[in-house]
C-alpha cells in the first residue's frame, strides 16, 4: 500500500525511469531521452513525461525499437514511453500524422492506431 502512495507521488519522469528501468534494463534511459531529443520530441511538463518518433507504419519492430531511427516523411508517431496524465496527442506533437504506434504488455507488442482515435 505504501508503495502504491508512493508512486502517486512520483513525478511522471520518475514513473517513466520506474517503468524503463523495470523493463528495457539493456539500455539507460538517458541514451532513450538523448535519442529523442534529437531525432524525435520529448514533452516533460510536470503532468507528462513522452517520447516519440516520427516513423514509418509499417515498419518492423527491429526499426521502432531503435530509437535513433526516423523517418522524415513517415505516416506515423511512435510513442516510445507515456507516463502521467494521458491527454490528447495533438497537445504533445508539433503536427498530426495518419498513424500512431505504440508498445505494451508484457511482450511490449505493437499496437497501430489510426491518429483519429
Amino acid at each position: 500500500m505504501l508503495e502504491d502512495f508512493e508512486e502517486n507521488r512520483m513525478t511522471p519522469y520518475e514513473q517513466a525511469a520506474r517503468w524503463h528501468l523495470a523493463n528495457c534494463p539493456a539500455v539507460t534511459l538517458v541514451s532513450i531521452v538523448e535519442a529523442h531529443f534529437q531525432v524525435g520530441v520529448v514533452v516533460s511538463d510536470g503532468k507528462r513525461f513522452v517520447m516519440g518518433r516520427q516513423v514509418e507504419r509499417a515498419w518492423p519492430d527491429s526499426l521502432l525499437l531503435d530509437p535513433w531511427q526516423v523517418a522524415p516523411a513517415g505516416d506515423c508517431w511512435h510513442v516510445w514511453l507515456w507516463a502521467g496524465t494521458v491527454s490528447d496527442w495533438g497537445e504533445v506533437v508539433p503536427y498530426r500524422l495518419p498513424w500512431i504506434s505504440f508498445h505494451r504488455g508484457d511482450r511490449l507488442r505493437v499496437h497501430r492506431f489510426p491518429s483519429g482515435k
